[in-house]
């Protein structure tokens, strides 16, 4: 009867207890082991999309593609949003459907930005053809991705000053060398509207409500 003795009591607390401790100790690794997953599935899916981006402004280049200074794909029928900042909406366009088309889902927004065509900003024919920024979200009110320096992160460029407004156009900054950006919004998932940089619900949306829910420097 003696050798057929049960835990005590004691003998199971502790057990509980030491269990405790090992799920306190593994759980927050075993979640972040998830999240960085998720995260190099997400930027697999960026790097994707701007790959595809970039194919389709070197396509643009073989074929010199410039419309009235105001963008390089030859999208004629689509309005800037607005004009003075050069913003250029190709959702709905050639250009939305063959970067869809090298990812399995579409982001919720996509945007790249390349050197702005107008010729007073004298930013060099190459840099109008290459995508030097871009803002990935995969889905509604996930962290947003940033590329800029040949890298994806989700360090806001803006907030450590790669990217800062100068007059009406945001530039990006490599040192002594500034690059003014041109937009081109390629998903925009819920549609919304365009407006302005500092209005409107797009921009609202990227630059002012996702970095406040992740406790981010608001965009300017």
């Amino acid at each position: 009867m003696r050798k057929n003795k049960g835990f005590t009591l004691v003998e199971l607390i502790v057990v509980l207890v030491i269990l405790a401790i090992l799920a306190a100790l593994l759980v927050p690794a075993l979640l972040g082991y998830i999240d960085k997953a998720r995260q190099r599935k997400d930027i697999y899916k960026a790097k994707a999309c701007l790959d595809a981006a970039q194919a389709v402004f070197t396509e643009a280049y073989g074929q010199n593609m410039v419309v009235d200074n105001k963008n390089v794909l030859g999208l004629t029928n689509l309005n800037p949003v607005p004009d003075e900042y050069g913003d250029i909406n190709c959702v709905g366009s050639y250009v939305e459907t063959k970067v869809k088309d090298y990812v399995d889902d579409e982001p919720y927004i996509f945007v790249v930005g390349v050197g702005n065509c107008n010729l007073s900003n004298k930013v060099t024919k190459h840099q109008m053809y290459t995508v030097c920024y871009a803002i990935y979200v995969p889905e509604k009110d996930a962290r947003p991705y940033y590329y800029y320096n040949g890298a994806w992160t989700t360090e806001n460029a803006t907030n450590l000053g790669i990217v800062s407004k100068d007059g009406k156009m945001n530039t990006l900054i490599d040192g002594d060398k500034k690059t003014p950006i041109q937009y081109y919004i390629i998903s925009n998932k819920d549609k919304r509207q365009l407006g302005s940089l500092n209005s409107g619900t797009f921009w609202g949306y990227l630059r002012r409500d996702l970095p406040k829910l992740y406790g981010d420097v608001e965009l300017k």
